[in-house]
């Protein structure tokens, strides 16, 4: 799928002068990519839930899914792509990039601006407020085929991947589709990237080339994408994986991502925020998830596919 509009744009409307230059009113005093965190993981996993813990907790600069890809493949926010570029942009499409190929991407030096975040548009600064910041947390759900390589070439970089359980994660995606969100998946977006197929998820041809309806294809992208990266993090220092159903239900469990990290914090701030819903969650109103929750037999024929994957231990 590919947006016809450009999302990057600024919106219309009569109050959006004031609301922008709000969200402009900050400075970013951070150096490299060490002082950046990459919060990751499948779309509707609480992503953006656990960045904006982590921003408020860490007073930090947010940056709101800036690996958006054009229509042409490269990525939309870098110096050397203009923000309100009309070139359409593939919204629920997320990029490869083998860890072995290293700065020989074509890639890097777009992505490194964006980790270093010399980037600002009004999609990533959609959850800014003034202030002055010396670090920064980019959250995306479109990082997640590519986490070796970020890992490989920006060893100083944090990464936090989140893993959800796949049917409240896809309950989740129907919900926010039926309250007129996006939310789809296409096998193509994977079956059209050759490196990537004939290495790890050659074993899954068959089953990404099959038809499947819009459950069965978002249920495929849980599966691939968390395939995929979880098959990148072994023996990786810099990434640490979190579960949120883990985090949701147990403050506690937070420890680990704060001595990972290692970033100064603060307590009261984080008591506050792990208490609030995150700005894009869930309002359990939407027709299709009810209808999803509810067939039993169709959850069942759903979670065979996480079966296959080998990723029935999160279910």
């Amino acid at each position: 799928m590919i947006w016809n509009q450009n999302v990057l744009r600024r919106p219309s409307g009569k109050l959006w002068p004031l609301r922008l230059a709000y969200r402009q009113a900050w400075m970013d005093t951070g150096r490299g990519v060490q002082d950046s965190i990459l919060v990751a993981g499948v779309g509707r996993s609480g992503t953006t839930w656990l960045s904006e813990v982590l921003a408020a907790s860490t007073k930090s600069r947010e940056i709101f899914e800036p690996f958006i890809v054009r229509a042409d493949g490269n990525f939309a926010l870098s110096p050397t792509n203009r923000a309100d570029s009309t070139m359409g942009y593939r919204s629920n499409y997320s990029q490869f990039i083998s860890p072995g190929v290293g700065r020989a991407s074509s890639h890097h030096a777009e992505v490194g601006s964006i980790l270093e975040g010399r980037i600002r548009s009004w999609w990533t600064e959609q959850g800014m407020v003034p202030g002055i910041y010396k670090r920064r947390v980019i959250k995306d759900i479109r990082a997640n085929l590519m986490l070796g390589w970020l890992s490989d070439c920006w060893p100083a970089l944090k990464i936090i991947y989140v893993v959800r359980n796949p049917v409240s994660t896809v309950a989740s995606m129907l919900e926010r589709s039926s309250s007129g969100w996006g939310f789809d998946w296409d096998p193509k977006f994977v079956l059209e990237q050759e490196v990537l197929m004939d290495g790890c998820l050659a074993p899954f041809r068959n089953i990404l080339e099959a038809n499947h309806d819009h459950d069965a294809r978002l249920m495929l992208r849980w599966c691939v994408e968390n395939y995929v990266a979880l098959n990148q993090l072994a023996g990786k220092t810099n990434i640490k994986l979190v579960s949120y159903d883990v985090l949701s239900k147990n403050p506690m469990s937070w420890k680990g991502i704060f001595e990972f990290i290692d970033w100064p914090f603060d307590e009261d701030r984080f008591a506050a925020q792990v208490k609030q819903q995150s700005r894009t969650a869930a309002t359990g109103k939407g027709i299709e998830s009810k209808k999803f929750r509810s067939g039993k037999e169709r959850i069942t024929l759903l979670t065979k596919l996480v079966d296959q994957f080998g990723l029935d231990e999160y279910l």
